[in-house]
């Protein structure tokens, strides 16, 4: 008899146990209930994994010590499924705990990744309050160093990973994320990229969709902090310079990188004089 592949969803998280659990829940609700939630908590102190466990007691914790960010939380991750025996045919899950999803969200998914082989699926962004799709993946414009949405699945060579959905046997052929260069911002579409480059097919599905809970606070928040030189240069700042030459380095060709890394800095400056 055929039994579907189990789904390992991989959730990097860090003090907001009230978020979490509402993702939690969620998955409470699934049609598909052959998962099995890896939770990457960074250091927090709120007993986000104990609250977990309350509604999930099968989660599996590993613990970080505050310094993991995005990418290192995902590769300790991917080195726990390396150390156990895990299938070639299970399909892995890699998303935030700050999302909400439909009951048949992991249903939907295993179905369609299942109809394409060697593939990346991002699940689409819906907004939660005008229920408009505002990710349907990523055209990475090399020659100029510009990230747009794609307005079509052929126009696709980017995906973030809040949402994405792969084969465990394509994600050891494409490696891990790149934590030392790219702990936090970069890290997922440096790799997703890189799969592109050996001939995966990046794709978004109608079926496939989530809310991002918090987005436009999120948004709010950048928009407001990224004046601040201490927060332009952290890990929490999706545009900091040094973050995005460090992209450059690893996706731009190596005829376009001088110009590149030229153009990412003389940017900051324009943004930092019209900000100031």
């Amino acid at each position: 008899m055929y039994s579907e592949p189990t789904i390992y969803i991989l959730v990097p998280v860090y003090n907001r146990a009230a978020i979490t659990l509402e993702f939690v829940d969620c998955l409470q609700k699934q049609t598909f209930q052959n998962f099995k939630l890896i939770l990457i908590d960074d250091g927090s102190v709120d007993d986000t994994a104990g609250q977990v466990r309350q509604l999930l007691p099968e989660t599996l914790v590993l613990q970080g010590d505050g310094n993991l960010w995005w990418a290192g939380c995902l590769n300790k991750g991917i080195n726990w499924l390396q150390q156990h025996d895990v299938t070639s045919d299970s399909i892995i899950l890699i998303i935030n705990d700050d999302v909400l999803i439909n009951q048949d969200f992991l249903k939907n998914g295993i179905e369609t990744i299942k109809k394409n082989d060697k593939t990346l699926l991002l699940a689409r962004q819906e907004n939660n309050e005008t229920g408009a799709i505002e990710e349907t993946g990523v055209r990475v414009d090399l020659q100029h160093f510009n990230f747009y949405k794609a307005d079509n699945q052929e126009e696709i060579n980017c995906l973030s990973t809040r949402g994405l959905f792969l084969r465990w046997a394509d994600l050891k052929n494409i490696g891990k994320l790149k934590s030392g260069m790219l702990p936090h911002y970069g890290s997922d579409y440096e790799f997703t990229m890189r799969a592109y480059r050996q001939d995966y097919k990046l794709m978004t599905s109608n079926n496939v969709y989530l809310q991002h809970d918090i987005y436009n606070n999120n948004l709010k928040f950048k928009k407001k902090n990224r004046a601040d030189l201490r927060f332009l240069f952290s890990n929490k700042c999706d545009i900091n310079p040094i973050m995005l030459s460090k992209l450059a380095i690893l996706i731009s060709p190596v005829y376009l990188l001088p110009l590149n890394i030229f153009r990412i800095w003389y940017r900051t400056i324009k943004y930092l004089t019209l900000t100031t």
